[in-house]
């Protein structure tokens, strides 16, 4: 796990010092983008630095960890575990029939499909990874009655990090729940990045359900789990051992950290970076993208 803050993708540093102090109340500009921001607010709405020193909020995440099995949900091999157990004189019995057709690998015993990882060609995509357009997101459930607030999934893409979508608790342990972002085009993805938590202010922060562990789904079943950070109003930038070449990101809650007054999970933005796909790899995506 990197140290937060190490590697963090800085936005430019302004042309000459400048430090937002709110005057009467009035609108507070950001030092760094210059955004007018609410004179109560602690980080800019666009670009999340803080608006009285221009310092940016962003930290590098913790541990990457690619899932073999494509995400396979867990407890599934405890299942499996116990129904070998129930069925192990049968299986025996069926092992020494079907015995020469394992070793030959044919029929029923044929190796499955493995959808190998597509290799990016970096002199196709000379450029730095850009923020990718998110055509549409879906979310398993959305909270009901929060006092007069929107906290609905497109909040997760609109730019804002003051806004957040929360989720309504789907097991005890507050996991389970699932984000889906389809991208308006296929796309080589470098990295998500998220901020965890509900980044209203520093009391809803600590009021919400907060990441602990996800899993990361792209096209074919290619999975990571990750480790995330309880680090406040802060960004958390995931990235990929390689480039993900895909239509859709898939992000499944697996646990989290518990708020003080939580009524699920709340994510206040979630972005995807990479490369917009040329015309052959994007043929080659979309037919990658109807393997389970």
């Amino acid at each position: 796990m990197q140290v937060p803050g190490a590697g963090a993708v800085r936005p430019a540093a302004p042309a000459h010092d400048v430090v937002a102090l709110p005057v009467d109340g009035a609108a507070v500009p950001c030092p760094v983008c210059r955004r007018a921001n609410a004179a109560d607010r602690l980080l800019c709405a666009a670009c999340a630095a803080e608006l009285d020193t221009g310092r940016p909020h962003a930290v590098w995440s913790g541990a990457l960890e690619p899932v073999a099995d494509g995400g396979r949900r867990r407890g599934s091999g405890r299942r499996r575990e116990r129904a070998l157990q129930v069925l192990g004189g049968a299986v025996l019995a069926v092992a020494l029939v079907a015995g020469p057709l394992r070793l030959l690998g044919v029929g029923p015993f044929a190796p499955p499909a493995r959808l190998e990882p597509a290799v990016l060609l970096a002199a196709g995509y000379p450029g730095p990874p850009l923020l990718l357009d998110v055509g549409a997101v879906a979310t398993t459930t959305t909270v009901a009655g929060v006092l007069d607030r929107d906290v609905a999934a497109l909040n997760l893409i609109d730019g804002d990090v003051a806004t957040a979508w929360i989720g309504a608790p789907v097991d005890d342990s507050g996991a389970g729940e699932v984000v889906d972002l389809t991208l308006t085009d296929p796309a080589w993805v470098r990295r998500v990045e998220l901020r965890n938590g509900d980044h209203r202010s520093n009391e809803a922060y600590e009021r919400s359900d907060r990441l602990l562990t996800a899993t990361l789904t792209f096209d074919g079943g290619r999975s990571y789990r990750v480790d995330l950070l309880d680090i406040g109003l802060a960004a958390q930038v995931v990235e990929l051992p390689r480039p993900e070449l895909t239509t859709r990101v898939s992000l499944r809650i697996d646990r989290v950290f518990e708020g003080t007054a939580a009524r699920g999970a709340a994510i206040s933005e979630l972005s995807v970076v990479g490369w917009t796909a040329g015309a052959a790899d994007a043929a080659l995506a979309r037919e990658r993208a109807r393997t389970p």
